[in-house]
């Protein structure tokens, strides 16, 4: 087996579902304790001493925070070392496996915490209560990575089309027509698609609602379930008002064995996919497609080692940068 596989070693999740501010937390007090959950998850109490690299997703509770990345390792005393914190962008947990996998392979890192959190939940309690919180103070622009492009153009502006809520449901609109189904079936196709993905989330104990929806209560427009954006209703849409972490360590084969981690907490990173759609929504060909999507994936993209990802794009202006969520 070879000794520089990147291997997951360690996981941790907090949800705070709490309207007590007694109780409630800052963004980087959530992300800090996942990240303890992480290092106790990997049952090694030398493995935080070998964590030289700390990566962090972009946090939009944060804008107090002029370094997240070197805040968290000082609170949890780690080393000296390389400190990231990415753009803004729904893509970039999986950019920053996929790049620490690379790392790890090719030598340029021991162990590497990834980790983000946000606290918007407690962000729109205190706007509704009128309650000052410190954390939310501030203009401050960590140095981040990533790209940083505006995610939509001014052009786009003009026709009020900024918002994923402006711009989304162009797509699910052209993606019904190009499917040939009715409007009505339509509804009732994403009432059942709605209600497959609340029955997952009423197993999860860190999903956010967890009360398994029925399609009929998710595709029946009430007082509490009224229309988003056609034909999204409430019930149908994500929300970001939620107060919760995620962090995930990554390092090597060699770096296991050496610190005994067992082997029932490897998990091997097999291969990563990367692409990026054409950027601004005024210049794709349709909207009812995403080529970018199945590029990773497609069989004509040539192999790679389980070391290497695959990082393609059909940005016509060959911009850089990785958008693998961006629809």
């Amino acid at each position: 087996m070879r000794g520089n596989l990147p291997i997951v070693v360690g996981v941790g999740q907090v949800s705070d579902r709490s309207d007590d501010f007694a109780v409630k937390r800052e963004p980087m007090a959530l992300v800090e304790a996942a990240a303890r959950l992480a290092l106790e998850d990997a049952g090694c109490t030398g493995l935080s001493r070998r964590i030289d690299s700390v990566r962090v997703v972009n946090m939009l509770s944060g804008s107090a925070y002029d370094d997240p990345p070197g805040i968290l390792g000082s609170r949890l005393g780690l080393q000296e070392g390389e400190r990231l914190y990415t753009t803004i962008g729904g893509n970039a947990p999986q950019w920053l496996v996929n790049r620490s996998a690379d790392d790890l392979a090719a030598g340029r890192c021991r162990a590497v915490l990834i980790a983000g959190g946000e606290a918007l939940q407690t962000f729109k309690l205190a706007a509704k209560r009128r309650v000052d919180l410190p954390w939310i103070s501030g203009q401050r622009r960590p140095h981040s990575v990533g790209d940083d492009r505006q995610g939509s153009h001014p052009l786009e502006w003009n026709y009020g089309l900024q918002m994923p809520t402006q711009i989304y449901p162009l797509f699910e609109v052209a993606l019904r027509a190009h499917e040939g189904r009715a409007p009505d079936a339509h509804h009732v196709h994403l009432s059942r698609l709605s209600a497959s993905l609340a029955a997952v989330a009423a197993t999860h104990p860190h999903a956010w609602f967890r009360d398994g929806k029925s399609a009929g209560e998710i595709g029946t427009a009430t007082a509490m379930n009224r229309m988003i954006a056609y034909p999204y209703l409430k019930y149908m849409s994500s929300i970001l008002e939620v107060d919760q972490a995620a962090a995930v360590i990554l390092t090597t084969v060699d770096e296991a064995h050496a610190l005994g981690i067992r082997r029932s907490q490897w998990v091997y990173v097999h291969g990563g996919g990367e692409a990026n759609d054409i950027w601004h929504v005024k210049d794709r060909s349709n909207f009812h497609s995403s080529p970018g999507i199945p590029l990773p994936l497609d069989g004509r993209t040539p192999r790679v080692s389980p070391l290497r990802r695959v990082s393609r794009s059909v940005d016509r202006r060959g911009a850089g940068g990785q958008s693998s969520s961006r629809p």
